[in-house]
């Protein structure tokens, strides 16, 4: 079995395009520019410098994308295009699975 690799993370002038693995297949996205703005607490403009925003908030742009994909279930080969209302979503998701997991946990369930 051989590994996809997912494509560089590019800069298109508008949006950073990426891709993310999803069940075994390459998922392409983008992020729009005010949504890494938000993401990254930056408001660079230029490519070199929103690349390395990207780059130190990509963890959670892909949790969004996961969350986004989920809730969607997104259309093969189309892109998949994260808005900063995604990020707020997923956000919320994941404080209400944490604390419905801690609320559990708390109760001995």
């Amino acid at each position: 079995m051989s590994a996809t690799i997912a494509a560089a993370p590019r800069w298109d002038r508008n949006r950073v395009l990426f891709e993310i693995e999803d069940e075994g297949q390459m998922v392409p996205c983008a992020i729009s520019l005010q949504a890494l703005q938000d993401a990254s607490g930056r408001r660079f403009h230029d490519g070199t410098r929103l690349l390395a925003c990207f780059g130190t908030v990509r963890s959670r742009i892909e949790r969004a994308a996961r969350f986004k994909l989920r809730a969607r279930r997104h259309t093969d080969g189309h892109l998949l295009t994260i808005w900063s209302g995604d990020l707020d979503a997923a956000a919320e998701a994941a404080g209400a699975d944490a604390a419905e997991a801690s609320h559990a946990g708390a109760s001995g369930e």
